[in-house]
């Protein structure tokens, strides 16, 4: 690994870095400003094909990681003091994770913040013949201290044909679960105020003795 930096001085410096990191890319720039509320930042970095069982070594996590972060990008532009209302965003692809035993075969997230609204375009995951996708908002205006109440919209298909295999992923041990599960639905509001639907066909599920062979389930959601 190797890794170089260039600082440019002046009234308003900047930190460049580029260079090999476990072998892959990695390469960025931080631009600093002081302004009349106080410290700017101006961050941009991007990585390519990071192997990941070497940055779980380094830092010592306690279980054992493989797979490939194909691509990272993280983008931070306004004040370190308040989060919520600078401009960021983020993306990764992660191909053939594991950790210890568990994990998936490709993971794709993009999301950005601005104006106070978190904006998830994409949570792809699939994992052999299972397919998760997400996306949607949440609305950031009482800060991220109110996250858990603040009101979204939240879409949902999912195509599973192994129950087991993604309950996995939790390590909690409902890993036992077995069968064949598809949902569809789309939610928005806040906790306790939701108006949307979900539905849910599930086929031979078995859980600790007990069996669903079929099952179709359709639930409305109405605002109060």
């Amino acid at each position: 690994n190797e890794i170089s930096c260039e600082i440019a001085q002046g009234s308003d410096p900047a930190l460049s870095f580029n260079g090999r990191f476990f072998g892959g890319v990695v390469r960025g720039d931080w631009f600093f400003k002081q302004t009349e509320l106080g410290p700017f930042w101006d961050f941009a970095a991007v990585c390519s094909n990071v192997n990941l069982e070497g940055i779980t070594a380094v830092l010592n996590l306690g279980g054992r990681a493989q797979g490939l972060l194909a691509e990272g990008r993280f983008t931070y532009r306004g004040e370190p003091s308040r989060p919520t209302d600078a401009e960021a965003s983020l993306r990764v692809l992660a191909k053939d994770f594991r950790w210890n035993d568990r994990g998936w075969e490709s993971l794709e997230i993009g999301a950005s913040l601005i104006h106070r609204r978190l904006l998830i375009s994409n949570f792809d995951l699939r994992q052999k013949e299972n397919k998760v996708a997400l996306n949607g908002e949440i609305s950031l205006a009482e800060g991220w201290s109110k996250i858990t109440e603040a009101p979204f919209l939240l879409n949902l298909r999912a195509n599973i044909q192994e129950l087991g295999s993604l309950a996995s992923l939790t390590g909690s041990g409902v890993q036992e679960i077995k069968g064949e599960l598809k949902a569809d639905g789309s939610l928005s509001g806040r906790p306790g105020s939701l108006d949307g639907f979900v539905g849910v066909k599930a086929k031979a599920v078995e859980y600790q003795g007990a069996k669903i062979d079929q099952a179709d389930l359709e639930i409305l959601f109405q605002k109060k």
